[in-house]
C-alpha cells in the first residue's frame, strides 16, 4: 500500500471530522480543526492513498516539547501500520523543531493506542481520572527524544 503523508489542508476537514467520529476521538468540530490548521504552534498531517485520506495526526510544538493532540486512522485501516507511520512523522517533526520530549493522553481502555504508543517508545508517566467527557480516565504518556546531532554522534 503506497501512502503519502502531507500537511493537512482546509479542504481535508470534512473527512477529518468523519474520521474523528468513526474513531470516537472526542468532540472536536470542523471549526476546531480549522483553528488548529491556523494555529502557529500546531502541526497536522494526513495519510492518504489514491486521494483518499486514511488517517491523520496532529501535535502542538511548544518550546521544547511536543504535545500530541490527535491521531486517528479509519477503522478498516487500523493495524495496517498507518498509526506507526503517522507517529514516526510526528517524531521527525518534533526532532526538526528541536524538541526534547513528546507527551500525549490516551483513554485508559484504548488498548490498540496504548500498544502503539508503547511500541513507539512512550511510557506511562501519569494518570488523569475522569479526563474525557464520557468520564473515562486518561493515561499520560511521555517519550524522550534524541536530537539529530546526538543520533549522528552515536554512529
Amino acid at each position: 500500500m503506497t501512502v503519502v503523508l502531507r500537511k493537512m489542508k482546509i479542504s481535508d476537514l470534512y473527512t477529518i471530522e468523519k474520521i474523528e467520529s468513526l474513531c470516537q476521538l472526542g468532540t472536536w468540530t470542523m471549526d476546531s480543526y480549522l483553528h488548529e490548521i491556523r494555529n502557529p504552534i500546531a502541526r497536522y498531517i494526513v495519510a492518504e492513498r489514491d486521494d483518499q485520506i486514511l488517517g491523520f495526526a496532529g501535535a502542538w510544538c511548544v518550546v521544547d516539547e511536543v504535545q500530541i493532540m490527535k491521531v486517528g486512522v479509519l477503522p478498516n485501516y487500523q493495524g495496517s501500520g498507518l498509526g506507526t507511520m503517522l507517529m514516526r512523522a510526528l517524531d521527525h517533526i518534533a526532532i526538526d523543531e528541536q524538541c526534547k520530549q513528546m507527551t500525549l493522553e490516551v483513554k485508559e481502555n484504548n488498548t490498540k493506542a496504548l500498544n502503539l504508543y508503547k511500541k513507539m517508545g512512550f511510557v506511562v508517566s501519569g494518570h488523569r481520572s475522569h479526563y474525557y467527557p464520557d468520564g473515562m480516565g486518561a493515561e499520560l504518556m511521555t517519550k524522550i527524544l534524541i536530537s539529530k546531532q546526538a543520533r549522528k554522534s552515536k554512529k
